[in-house]
């Protein structure tokens, strides 16, 4: 009998520590599950109205692609540093096009025709005077063409007129693949930045 009962003591005092292990692990894991979805989340932080009308998975799934790609980029950091205020998807065809509005007042659009094999982003926000203009707008060739980009000449420019404003003159650099052109200008009394990367393959 003595060693039935210290079988039986043993037996039980077993059954505890693997319940108390058991349970550690599943606290754990119910705590780090949540930081790892979060953090897994590609374009998933920002709601953005209009997705839910792409006329197929595919199209949804290159939507939410380029959306990874551009809000990654600092056409987009920089002034969504100050908050986001809307985002929102238009789709036309084979043409999607992405709008975001922040709140100090910028905004970024976004448009690829997959038909045209046409792509541009635009973006108009407060940039500080010191800021390079020209390494934002290389970083978003990097991010659209892959680390060579896409053969723009960042050493030598021209100047043309701006096309959303007659009075107004566009520092343009061009590339040798796609089409592909950069342009960008300051507007002094504002303080503000218009820069756009478009390309047509």
């Amino acid at each position: 009998m003595p060693n039935s009962k210290n079988s039986k003591t043993k037996s039980m005092k077993l059954t505890t520590v693997v319940l108390q292990v058991f349970s550690s692990v599943l606290l754990v894991a119910c705590a780090t599950t949540p930081q790892q979805d979060k953090s897994s989340s590609a374009a998933g932080s920002i709601a953005c109205g209009g997705m839910e009308s792409a006329s197929s998975p595919q199209q949804a799934a290159r939507t939410i692609e380029l959306r990874r790609s551009v809000e990654s980029e600092k056409l987009f950091t920089i002034p969504a540093s100050a908050g986001i205020a809307s985002c929102s998807v238009k789709y036309a065809d084979a043409a999607t096009q992405i709008e975001y509005l922040f709140k100090a007042g910028g905004t970024l659009t976004v448009k690829r025709d997959m038909g045209l094999e046409y792509s541009e982003q635009s973006a108009h926000f407060s940039l500080d005077p010191s800021a390079d203009a020209s390494a934002i707008l290389q970083d978003a060739e990097r991010h659209a063409f892959g680390p060579q980009g896409c053969g723009i000449d960042w050493q030598h420019s021209g100047k043309e007129a701006a096309e959303n404003d007659p009075k107004a003159t566009d520092t343009v650099f061009r590339g040798d693949t796609c089409n592909c052109q950069a342009r960008m200008r300051r507007v002094p009394q504002s303080g503000m930045v218009w820069l756009v990367l478009r390309s047509a393959c």
